[in-house]
């Protein structure tokens, strides 16, 4: 699954995260994803993880 694709389901479902291209200068990354953890209270991070998984399975039965 693209990550970038993966990503704009995200958005919609509240959820933000980095497309792992963004961090490859050779367009690796495709299939990853970094999720910034350094601001979100850890409320926020456990709500933020659960969308992510929820957001990754439905674009996985799609």
């Amino acid at each position: 699954m693209d990550s970038y694709d993966l990503r704009m389901k995200g958005l919609d479902e509240g959820v933000v995260f980095v497309p792992g291209t963004a961090f490859y200068m050779d367009g690796r990354g495709e299939h990853e994803v970094r999720m910034p953890f350094c601001h979100p209270t850890e409320d926020e991070i456990r709500k933020g993880v659960e969308i992510f998984t929820t957001t990754l399975k439905k674009a996985m039965n799609a």
